[in-house]
Formats: C-alpha cells, structure tokens, sequence
C-alpha cells in the first residue's frame, strides 16, 4: 500500500497530462474521478466550510438566475456540475498539497512521456488513423486544411494548455542547470506545443513572460541574463519561421490579417456575444448556468450562420457555447460574477503568494491571460492549474535562492 501510495501522483500526473480526456466527453475528465478517492482522507471543518461558501455563492446566483427565469433542465444539470466541479477542486488541492515534496519525479516522468507520445503521433501522420492524435482545421474557412497536434485530448490548444506546467518546468530547469539533458527535455516539450499552432498559447506565454520579468525586475532590481537569452532566442526562432513558407507562418499572417476564425471565435467575437448574451436577461447577474444553449440560438448562432449557413446549422453544431472562460463567465454570471472571477484570483495571488516563486508567478501570469484567449467556466484542466498555482512546491525556483544561485 505504501508503494503504491509512492507512485500515486506520477500515476495521477501522467493521467492529467496525457490522457485526462481520452474516452470521456467533454468536459469531463479522468481528475474529476480521482480527485473522490481523497474523500477518503480526513477533511477538516476549515474545508467543509470552504466547500459551504463556494456553494452557498452559486445557491445565491441560483435564485437570482431562476427568478429571471431559466430553461430549468439545462440549469440543474449545469449547476450540479459546477458545484460537484468545484468540490472535486478542493479535494485536488488536499492531494497536490499532501504530495507537493513528490513533483520533482511526477514532472519529469511526465515529460518523457509527452515526448514518448509526440514521437508516436508522427508515425500516424497522414494515414488513415492519424485522426487519434491529429485535428485538421480551416482557420479561414476556405477549405484550405492545415493538421494540428492534439495528442490524446479532444482539441490541439487545449493539449497546449494542459502540458503548459511542464513547459514551465522544463524552462526553468534549464535556465537553473543549463546541462544537456535539460536542454534536450526543453526542446522535446517545445515541438509538440509548436505543433498544436495554438496561437492563445503563444499569445498566453509572450504576455506572462513580459509580466513576469517586468514585475520582479521592478521589485528586486536585478534581472537573470538567461531570461534575455530566451527572449532573444525567442526572437530569433520567429524570424526564422517567416524566412520560409510553413503552417505557423500562415496563421501568423491570417490572424494579424484579421481572418482567423479560431483567434475571432475566441477573443473578441467571444466576448461580444457574451455581452450581447448577459444582455438578454442581466448585465449584473447574466443569464444563468447552462442557457447559453438556449439564449446562443437568438444570439451566437444568429451572429455566425451568414458566414457559413450550413457548418453553423443546428446538424453541424448542436451545442452552442463560448470558447473563452471569461467572456463565458460574463455570460452566465453577469459583470458581478466576472469582478468576482478576477477578484479571487488577486486574492488567491497575494494569499499564497504566488510571486516568490517562478514557476508558480508564469504559471499564474499564463493563466491568467489565457483565460481571455481560450478556455471554458468549467474547464477541469484549467481549474487544475490554478489550483497547481496555490501549491508551494518546486522550492528551487523560489525567486530569491533562484536569483542567487549561478
């Protein structure tokens, strides 16, 4: 029992990583289940009265939500699952904070087998079963098909997002001990996120980076050379993907054109309509969980059927939805419950202070602007990682002794 309790959270991460959704229909995932098993363990009464507030905060937007009126099977069913999502958070918190000392070989296993899949993907590309491991998407939508990396999850940038921690980690590992290995394990990370093409990624990482450096350079004076090295690294690789025609370049040049359909979708198109949805029923309050399948068939579907009639039908896309997690939140929970998204964050941000460590502060700043490209409320990978933000672990990326060491 002790043995398997040792390898509890390699098994766990390795699950998060490469398989959370392989089998499942989204948004499930494999952690919602694993998080039950820490029921098992002793909950203190601090954590019963955690779990009270979350859902006492969702019972009071409830009411709000049912007096505007609600389609009120897609309301229970939502509601449920936000609540039982939000408690399963809490308990992946008590099993990331009991097994923080154990991350070291978690991430590394994790790593390899990232890399192990990426290689196994591309012995299927372009046959018959590469659609496993690889998505085709018209980014125009002129039928001009581009194959993006999406590994075991069910969309490319949400692979991105997922191995995002390990990307951190990699990064960082080399910038502290610049050995072969690290270096290999860095760029062995690296590719298959190129590979997804998911452009919230890279916009995500450009901005945490920036605010990460900047922040910490204003507060402590002093600037590690090697972060310069990977800017200008950085800088470099971009310039060499425009030297020659290639996938990235092309979306580059769509999205800067304006016509990319997955960066519009996302961004500011996503937060328009979930303006445009709050509207219907409460800029304060908005609409309530799960009517975003019933207000998106006046608001969202209406906005893009003149595009494509037939790939925006009923047929081609049953279940409407934001692909943004805060212009959702706007949607469902109106301007309060958006204050309230970001509000807690900050809180949770100086609570636990997550800025005297590295790889949480570009967790964190990843997150956070991420969370404005892409991503969904309830999204179980995304919940993770900012629960992963409010654990001390990594210790040798505490700022100050990273700051110190050569």
């Amino acid at each position: 029992m002790n043995k398997i309790k040792k390898y509890l959270l390699s098994f766990s991460a390795i699950v998060f990583f490469l398989l959370n959704n392989a089998g499942l229909p989204a948004p499930l995932a494999w952690t919602n289940f694993i998080a039950l098993g820490e029921i098992r363990n002793n909950l203190s009464k601090e954590d019963f009265k955690r779990a009270g507030l979350l859902v006492l905060g969702l019972l009071f937007f409830g009411l709000i939500h049912f007096l505007q009126g609600v389609q009120i099977e897609y309301f229970i069913q939502s509601q449920l699952y936000f609540i039982y999502l939000l408690v399963s958070m809490l308990l992946v918190y008590k099993f990331l904070k009991r097994h923080s000392g154990q991350f070291e070989r978690s991430f590394q296993i994790s790593l390899y087998g990232v890399i192990c899949l990426f290689v196994t993907a591309l012995l299927f590309y372009n046959s018959s079963y590469d659609f496993i491991f690889w998505k085709n998407h018209d980014f125009v939508g002129t039928g001009n098909v581009f194959k993006r990396y999406q590994g075991l999850s069910y969309e490319p940038s949400h692979l991105a997002l997922i191995v995002a921690p390990l990307f951190f980690y990699a990064f960082l590992e080399l910038c502290k001990t610049p050995t072969l290995k690290a270096f290999l394990l860095f760029i062995g990370i690296s590719i298959p996120i190129l590979a997804t093409v998911s452009f919230g990624f890279f916009g995500a990482l450009f901005f945490s980076f920036i605010t990460v450096v900047f922040t910490l350079y204003v507060k402590h004076k002093t600037m590690k050379k090697v972060f310069i090295a990977f800017l200008v690294t950085a800088m470099l690789v971009f310039v060499a993907i425009f030297s020659f025609e290639n996938g990235i370049q092309e979306r580059f040049i769509v999205i800067f054109s304006g016509h990319d359909s997955s960066v519009n979708g996302r961004f500011h198109e996503a937060f328009y309509l979930g303006y445009k949805c709050a509207e219907q029923k409460s800029l304060f309050f908005g609409i309530g969980p799960g009517q975003i399948k019933v207000i998106g068939e006046e608001v969202i579907r209406p906005f893009y059927q003149p595009w494509d009639p037939i790939g925006y039908s009923k047929e081609k896309w049953p279940i409407l939805a934001l692909p943004n997690a805060s212009a959702e939140t706007l949607a469902i929970f109106g301007f309060v419950g958006l204050f309230l998204r970001f509000g807690m964050q900050f809180y949770l941000f100086y609570r636990t202070k997550v800025y005297q460590n590295y790889f949480r502060f570009f967790l964190f700043s990843f997150l956070f602007f991420y969370q404005l490209m892409g991503s969904f409320y309830n999204s179980t990978a995304e919940l993770t990682l900012w629960v992963l933000c409010c654990i001390p672990i990594f210790k040798k990326f505490d700022v100050l002794s990273f700051n110190g060491s050569k």
